[in-house]
């Protein structure tokens, strides 16, 4: 089965190159209540007088914004994290475009059973910021707003705490894909032209693996894969693949490459890819 082809794979690729586990207590860290709150900023402008070569006037900026809250006890943890980013960029006399708008919550408990396997409940979303326009089209055409569509998505399951930075779950799940007026582009039923949902509601199974790893003194990668299928077809695999590399160049200069993978043939029968390479100021708030 695709599914668990796809976890298997994942899970003991990274298991050989995470360094060993080496006593339980390392797994969860410390007990306690911990915060950390990262925003970013980045800016490019370029502006152009009498220059002989020539050249168009840019500006494009975008903001970062990655939080974690983590309170840990001896039988429990509860984690809550927020990734937002949202970024514009302007060329010349067009109009100012949205460039990045992204708004990302999880929240996910787990009980502390065991070692290596622990069971796990987990609930998130992802939504926009702002109007989301499609602009290969003349005029732009809007195609996303605030909450238009969101996605839901909950589980349940086993936690496997394989080694310090590495984490998958395997679970039963649902994802719900709720949307307004962009709802002929995410959530209507090409089965029913006579009704247009609002909704659509999924079960099945669910794996996210995390893994982290520093690549050099200042460089870091960050990893997490989303695999969904849901029961009604168990041989497609919704894919949500979210990778970071940081360098940390100065104290607060960074230089950041993100590379998303979505596919979900629900929304578009093809793979979705969008990369940002950014550089800019990073600050931890606390």
């Amino acid at each position: 089965m695709k599914f668990w082809s796809i976890f298997v794979a994942v899970t003991l690729t990274l298991s050989v190159f995470a360094p060993t586990v080496c006593a339980e207590a390392d797994q969860w860290g410390d007990f306690g209540v911990t915060y950390q709150v990262i925003a970013g900023l980045n800016v490019t402008q370029n502006t152009y007088d009498n220059w002989a070569a020539g050249g168009e006037d840019a500006l494009a900026y975008t903001l970062t914004l990655n939080s974690k809250i983590e309170k840990n006890r001896p039988k429990y943890i509860w984690t809550v994290t927020g990734d937002f980013a949202f970024g514009q960029t302007k060329q010349g006399d067009d109009p100012v475009k949205n460039a990045l708008d992204k708004i990302s919550v999880e929240g996910l408990y787990t009980y502390k059973l065991g070692a290596y396997v622990n069971p796990y409940v987990g609930l998130g979303f992802d939504t926009q910021f702002t109007k989301g326009y499609d602009y290969s089209q003349d005029p732009k055409v809007s195609r996303s707003n605030f909450l238009d569509p969101i996605y839901i998505m909950g589980g349940a399951g086993a936690g496997f705490f394989l080694k310090p930075n590495l984490k998958t779950r395997l679970g039963l799940a649902f994802k719900e894909t709720r949307a307004d007026k962009f709802a002929n582009f995410y959530t209507d039923d090409p089965e029913t032209p006579a009704e247009v949902e609002k909704s659509r509601f999924e079960t099945g199974l669910e794996s996210v693996t995390d893994f982290n790893a520093k690549l050099g003194e200042n460089l870091l990668y960050e990893t997490k894969l989303g695999l969904f299928s849901a029961f009604e077809h168990l041989d497609v695999v919704d894919i949500k693949w979210d990778n970071k590399w940081t360098a940390q160049v100065a104290k607060y200069v960074s230089v950041n490459l993100n590379i998303l993978i979505y596919y979900d043939e629900d929304i578009v029968k093809k793979t979705q890819i969008k990369e940002t390479l950014a550089i800019g100021l990073t600050y931890t708030l606390f």
